[in-house]
């Protein structure tokens, strides 16, 4: 059954709400309403700037022509417990015999209300972070006949699952043989499949990362992995550290979202973060980095094309903003180092 999907928001802005943006551009084909009472009677590409004829509404009962099978909790805007003022529009969803996917934190299936509901109605509540107690067991890279490509990012922004995305594509459009792993919540809805890392042990991430790249690989040639954390954000760098240990990757792309166009500070956070990646890998394990992606959705089209010109040159690897311009030079770059 297709997924039919209206979310929950408040105040969409893509500038502000990285997740709206990244729901927009890969699951606008998938979501047929928002709820979002500070601009309902709009639409979605009104209020953006773009092509998304959504519509918005206040509530749950005006969505019901559309024949929604899903609503999405918890990513506009991001948070760990479930807002007061959402609970009766949970309550209208499961009533309605809506599937219920969280993103949240707080897990809705120990909320008793909705549990029973969701029995009575024969519906389901999903909690994408359900904790796993699975022992994983490590794989080896010796093990692989693929190419691992990682996407780390200086800063949590979802570029690295952008860039991910927007590479595979370009692979298989290509008639490369690829496939991805998804880490994160978000990954998690795109990709319809695997687990976030977040709901794995820490002690047992790793294990599971090389496991889930070793069953990604086994019909292609390029696994690439969404990164999820950064190495140079403390509350997620031991995350990060982990999908990089699991993920034994054969080469990175260096994702950053640019707020400023600094040239300097840009270039200095890239290049920390490599160094970090390097001495985390260790001497004889440290990936190649093969290319850098930009977001430059704050800069104006001559900014941003003279900044990419600059970090290209500064690296001497491709650089690129794989949205706005594609990655043509990258996947050369890939198939100029590891040639089919």
């Amino acid at each position: 059954m297709k997924r039919r999907i209206v979310f929950l928001a408040e105040r969409i802005d893509l500038q502000v709400h990285k997740t709206a943006n990244i729901l927009l551009r890969y699951l606008s084909d998938e979501i047929i309403g928002v709820i979002d009472p500070y601009n309902q009677g709009k639409t979605v590409g009104s209020l953006v700037g773009r092509d998304y004829d959504i519509p918005i509404f206040s509530s749950v009962d005006e969505l019901l022509e559309y024949n929604p099978n899903y609503l999405l909790v918890g990513f506009l805007p991001t948070g760990g417990l479930l807002k007061p003022d959402w609970y009766p529009l949970i309550i209208a969803a499961l009533q309605s015999r809506m599937n219920v996917i969280s993103g949240l934190h707080q897990n809705l299936q120990d909320i008793a209300e909705f549990s029973l509901l969701a029995k009575k109605y024969k519906t389901k509540i999903l909690h994408l972070r359900q904790q796993d107690d699975y022992h994983y067991r490590f794989y080896q890279k010796k093990k692989r006949r693929f190419k691992t490509i990682l996407m780390m990012e200086t800063k949590l922004s979802a570029w690295d699952l952008a860039t991910t995305v927007e590479v595979f594509r370009s692979l298989k459009k290509r008639n490369f043989s690829a496939n991805w792993l998804a880490t994160s919540v978000l990954g998690n809805l795109i990709n319809k499949k695997d687990k976030v890392a977040e709901s794995i042990w820490a002690d047992q991430l790793s294990a599971y990362i090389s496991g889930q790249v070793y069953k990604t690989g086994k019909d292609a040639s390029f696994v690439l992995v969404e990164g999820f954390a950064s190495i140079n954000d403390t509350a997620t760098m031991g995350v990060a550290a982990s999908i990089l240990a699991g993920s034994q990757p054969d080469g990175i792309i260096l994702c950053h979202t640019v707020v400023n166009n600094s040239f300097g500070e840009i270039a200095s956070l890239i290049r920390r973060q490599y160094e970090s990646i390097k001495i985390l890998s260790g001497e004889s394990n440290i990936p190649q980095a093969i290319g850098i992606s930009l977001n430059t959705a704050s800069l104006n089209e001559s900014e941003a094309k003279n900044l990419l010109e600059l970090i290209e040159r500064e690296f001497s690897i491709p650089a690129v903003d794989p949205v706005r311009y594609g990655c043509n030079t990258l996947i050369r770059k890939i198939s100029a180092i590891w040639p089919q």
